[in-house]
């Protein structure tokens, strides 16, 4: 049985509800979870040292202090269900390595993320996330 699951999230109201999800499985069968939240690095594409300098520092705290909010929801909302959480946050990219990457650092042996379904066209020039981490991943994974 899977016993430390991996939770990626952004937040949003589809993850979140992946998270509640893997909150109550964990629960269920004794698991810890880690959730971990990947921030975009900063690209810089100004010339002037002393501009990029004030834009990449505003840049890094504006990812930890989101990344602070969505994994504290998270711990909150696995604490309240008696599920050891651990949290980690991310700045890399594509997201789908860091994921990966993530799983393999932290000994995970299930991954729960939801799916955003894209249709038609979009769905062959848009892969999400969810489908890379498929792809590129060898760690079981459970998509909701």
């Amino acid at each position: 049985m899977f016993k430390h699951i991996l939770i990626p999230t952004d937040g949003s109201s589809l993850a979140q509800g992946a998270l509640a999800h893997a909150v109550e499985i964990a629960k269920e069968i004794g698991a810890k979870i880690t959730v971990v939240a990947i921030s975009d690095p900063f690209h810089a594409s100004i010339v002037e040292p002393m501009r990029v300098k004030e834009t990449l520092e505003a840049h890094d705290r504006l990812a930890e202090s989101s990344a602070a909010t969505i994994l504290s929801r998270a711990s909150a909302a696995a604490e309240a269900a008696g599920v050891t959480c651990n949290t980690v946050h991310v700045c890399a990219e594509p997201a789908h390595r860091a994921i990966v990457e993530t799983a393999q650092k932290e000994g995970c042996d299930l991954i729960i993320m939801a799916l955003n379904r894209h249709r038609g066209i979009s769905a062959v020039l848009h892969e999400s996330e969810t489908v890379l981490v498929l792809k590129h991943c060898t760690v079981a994974m459970l998509i909701v």
